[in-house]
């Protein structure tokens, strides 16, 4: 598909996979997601959902649980503007609830359609932290995606995205996650994905590690 059409078009994901932690756990678990992306001529986005479900010692079951979306507004211009948000909790983080929200501007630094582009975005909003046993954190918040996306041939797509968040209140609270990841097309609907993401948080919960990285591998569904 070269470009989105005066309608509407909406494509549903949704994926079962795997997935390898190291950092607070070097756990195996389960991990099913979801994901919506609509495109149109004068707006795009998409709204995801990821639940990971793992054992942390003989009997302690942990879950974590995060929604994200992102609406560009005209998003063929050089500069547009955006809406993006995180929501959520991990458990295995001792991340009671975590919410990141905000409007901004997106710049196109390279984009050829929806499906094959570079694009960096910022924006300012609210920021929430509740850690375990701790003070909730509440400030204004800045936060920034960078994305991109580019097939390889036909059987193939890559995916890169770094996203970041900062306190405008302590300095010292940001954190951020850069994830890679290769879709291979098995059949017109199914891909099996692997990803590799690292993950910082430089202000954590007792007892938890800063830096975590996560493997994660598996089919996922594809209707549009």
């Amino acid at each position: 598909m070269a470009q989105a059409e005066d309608s509407l078009i909406i494509r549903y994901n949704i994926g079962l996979l795997g997935r390898w932690q190291t950092g607070n756990l070097s756990q195996f678990g389960i991990n099913p997601r979801a994901a919506i992306n609509f495109f149109h001529s004068n707006f795009n986005g998409e709204l995801n959902a990821d639940y990971q479900f793992m054992k942390a010692g003989d009997f302690t079951l942990v879950n974590d649980f995060w929604v994200n979306g992102i609406y560009r507004h005209s998003p063929e211009r050089k500069v547009f503007p955006m809406l993006a948000f995180y929501s959520g909790y991990a458990k295995s983080y001792k991340i009671d609830a975590a919410v990141t929200a905000g409007a901004g501007a997106g710049v196109n630094l390279f984009r050829i359609s929806p499906f094959k582009y570079l694009q960096f975005h910022v924006f300012a909003g609210y920021l929430y932290f509740d850690f375990e046993n701790e003070s909730a954190h509440q400030s204004l918040g800045i936060g920034t995606i960078t994305k991109a996306a580019f097939p390889v041939g036909k059987q193939l797509n890559v995916i890169w995205q770094l996203d970041t968040y900062n306190s405008g209140k302590d300095l010292p609270f940001w954190g951020g996650s850069n994830k890679f990841i290769l879709q291979f097309k098995v059949t017109g609907a199914l891909s099996f994905d692997v990803m590799h993401s690292i993950l910082f948080n430089n202000k954590v919960a007792g007892g938890i590690e800063k830096t975590n990285t996560l493997m994660q591998f598996g089919i996922q569904y594809h209707y549009h």
